[in-house]
Parts: structure tokens; sequence; C-alpha cells
């Protein structure tokens, strides 16, 4: 009698081997070109905050620069117009004025306080007018100094006087923007020959 057959199991599945799991990646590495975009985009910032705050600080020294001008504009105006209380609006509290042929030696004050509200007075009741001869120059940061030649002209005991010299302006810069600090009419000895003696 045969025997019966034997019955055989067979799995579709493969064998279990281990080789289902994922294999173990090595680390990444940041590839270079990546680090190297990245330094160079850390770069480029760097160069334009740096334009930038270039840009900003000489818009602002320029600016500065031009607000002292306006000054005195303003300043030069309001003394052609015998506007004691404009004049005023543009002067730092202990503002001066001096005038002289010489920068060491003023002829004319110092004023201040008072003693300068008197002085421009009596320019005014003399009938002063002053004009600008040419476009103003001017240095600084702040402190400012505005160079302006100007000429005056007034009567004094029935005489007619012209004069031309250099406004020398300093202002100084405060919270609200510049003012003037001192103001000195500068009118050069004429020489009869070029000469450099005023700058000793």
């Amino acid at each position: 009698m045969a025997e019966p057959a034997e019955i055989l199991e067979a799995s579709l599945l493969p064998a279990d081997d281990g080789s289902g799991d994922p294999p173990d990646l090595p680390p990444r590495r940041r590839p270079a070109l990546v680090a190297a975009l990245a330094g160079a985009l850390v770069l480029v910032l760097a160069v334009t905050g740096g334009l930038a705050w270039t840009w900003l600080h000489d818009r602002s020294s320029s600016g500065g620069q031009a607000d002292a001008v306006a000054v005195v504009e303003q300043y030069t105006a309001s003394f052609d117009a015998h506007d004691l209380t404009g004049m005023r609006a543009t002067l730092a509290d202990q503002a001066s004025f001096s005038a002289g042929d010489r920068l060491d030696q003023q002829a004319v004050g110092p004023f201040s306080g008072k003693e300068l509200d008197d002085f421009y007075s009596s320019m005014f009741r003399a009938g002063i007018r002053i004009r600008t001869d040419e476009p103003m120059q001017v240095t600084g940061q702040g402190p400012y100094r505005v160079v302006a030649v100007q000429t005056v002209h007034y009567t004094v005991a029935g005489i007619s006087v012209t004069e031309q010299a250099m406004s020398l302006f300093t202002l100084v810069q405060l919270q609200n923007g510049p003012l003037i600090l001192q103001h000195v009419w500068w009118r050069p000895l004429a020489t009869q020959a070029p000469s450099m003696q005023w700058a000793r």
C-alpha cells in the first residue's frame, strides 16, 4: 500500500534575512557649493549694509550743511528786513557779533545778549540793507562754518556808506537744527600788491 503523500508547505514570501530594513546611510554633508553661496550672501549683506550706512551718513551730513546755509539765509533776510524777532530765531542763546579789518582784533564788538539787540537796533535806525553777492560756502559737520561775501549799505550822520566784506558764521548743531553762534563781519585791508599777510 502506498504511503500517503507528504504535504509540503511553501510560502510565497521571501525569507526574512534582514534585507528589508532601510540601509544605514552615511551622515549627509553640506555640499561645498551651498557653503560658498552662504558665505557670498553674508558678504553681500555686509557690503550692502555698509553702503547704506555711508549713503545715509553722507545724506544727513549734506542735509545738515544745507540747513546751516538756510539758517544764514534766514538771518540775512531778517537783518535786511529789520526783523529782530526773525534774527533771534536763528541765533543761539550766547550768539555774538563782531566786526573789523583783522580777525584777531575786532574794531566793533563782540556784542551778545542785550548789547547785541541794541547793536542790531542801531543798525536798523541807520537804514542798513544787506545782500549776499555770491553763493555761500559751508564746511564742517556741526559746528558748521559758513562764509558769505556780502554788501551792506547804511547811512551815518547823513553820509551814505557801502561796504563789502566777508561774513564768517559759526553755527552749532542743536536738537531742532543749527543756530548761529558767531557772526564776524571781516573786511580785509586792501593791499598794494597781492598779499597773504591776513593769514598770519
